[in-house]
């Protein structure tokens, strides 16, 4: 691969300096060492877990940093480039083995290395997996409205089908919880309507697990009853929002509708 000239070996990358606390964007590209070596990394999605930011990437100089993923982004990309600082520094294993970066701290990383293990992780990354997987194929920004609520009703309407059944009844919680609202994000990076998508975000924000839990308490629910209604609300949207949208439960179920190729 011939790479990309601002980013061979050697090369100067413009960049500047991020307070403490910044929050990065999808499309945002950020740099910083490993062994004094310059890592260049793009944010390809923002998710929320357990209350705290994470940013999933994709490595843009493989032939700086052989070990990083080899998906190049164009010279045209090239902008809005962070330095987080040798303070900021953070192992490249841990990338390899998460693919996340955790912003917490200093110049938005960690101040060490040694990050306390989040709870349900990997349930988490198995909900993105399964996500990435229904979506394959699908451009981002590409859906209708309509289109990408159908693509995810369809999901939801699976989603009882992709729970672990031999797992506890409090963990298939955890599951269906994670995959609706890795769902939810993922509808909204396939529509057309990106200004609505990121109204959404803000008003309609993905629920953190301890919060979500909490709010099922406080409706009464209690024992196993709180996993059950989790599992159930998981997989129930809004028929306000499909009646807008003029969508039939029979569209949803009914795999050989017109719309088939993007559910």
């Amino acid at each position: 691969m011939a790479g990309i000239p601002e980013l061979q070996p050697g090369a100067e990358v413009p960049m500047r300096l991020m307070s403490e606390g910044t929050q990065y964007e999808k499309g945002d590209i950020i740099v910083f060492y490993q062994n004094e070596v310059k890592i260049v990394h793009r944010v390809e999605h923002v998710y929320t877990f357990n209350g705290e930011t994470f940013y999933v990437t994709e490595g843009v100089n493989p032939e700086t940093n052989p070990l990083v993923d080899i998906s190049p982004v164009s010279g045209k990309d090239i902008i809005g480039i962070v330095d987080l600082s040798a303070e900021a520094f953070i192992t490249i294993e841990e990338i390899l083995k998460n693919r996340f970066v955790p912003f917490s701290t200093a110049y938005g990383m960690p101040s060490s290395t040694q990050e306390k293990p989040l709870k349900y992780l990997s349930y988490f990354k198995r909900a993105q997996e399964l996500v990435n997987f229904f979506s394959k194929g699908i451009k981002p920004q590409s859906l209708t409205d309509r289109e990408a609520r159908l693509w995810y009703l369809r999901q939801e309407y699976k989603m009882r089908d992709m729970l672990d059944h031999s797992l506890s009844l409090k963990l298939q919680a955890v599951q269906a919880f994670y995959l609706r609202n890795c769902l939810r994000t993922r509808a909204r990076e396939l529509m057309k309507d990106q200004k609505l998508a990121e109204f959404l975000e803000k008003t309609e924000k993905n629920k953190i697990w301890d919060d979500f839990v909490k709010h099922t308490e406080n409706k009464g629910y209690k024992g196993v009853g709180i996993w059950r209604e989790i599992i159930e609300s998981s997989m129930r949207s809004r028929q306000d929002v499909n009646d807008d949208l003029e969508i039939s439960g029979w569209e949803v179920c009914n795999r050989w509708w017109k719309y088939f190729k993007i559910g």
